[in-house]
């Protein structure tokens, strides 16, 4: 069963990898000890709209709501390219114009 899914984890991996990077660097740090806005966002994204797409990519889609969508492959297809592109570019929103860390 794995094998027809290791392209989907690989890229859901690397853009949980490359959006974890990028949002630790705009919010100093992902520390849950020290919470600031940007990683409270990041928490939240990551638990609940990035953790569901990629349940959704992964074949788990069995949910009686997505029933309801017209053309639920490519609405789900549209949500996947929508929610893996802000994970990576999230992070340009709170770093528009000023210098978000000295890694930066």
């Amino acid at each position: 069963m794995i094998e027809g899914y290791i392209l989907e984890i690989l890229l859901i991996l690397v853009i949980f990898g490359i959006s974890t990077i990028l949002f630790s660097k705009a919010a100093g740090t992902l520390n849950p000890g020290k919470v600031n806005v940007i990683s409270y966002i990041y928490y939240i994204f990551m638990l609940q709209t990035f953790a569901g797409t990629a349940l959704i990519l992964l074949g788990f889609d069995k949910h009686y709501t997505l029933g309801y969508l017209l053309n639920r492959d490519k609405s789900c297809m549209i949500t996947e390219v929508v929610v893996f592109g802000i994970a990576i570019f999230y992070r340009h929103l709170f770093c528009f114009g000023r210098k978000c860390s000295e890694s930066t």
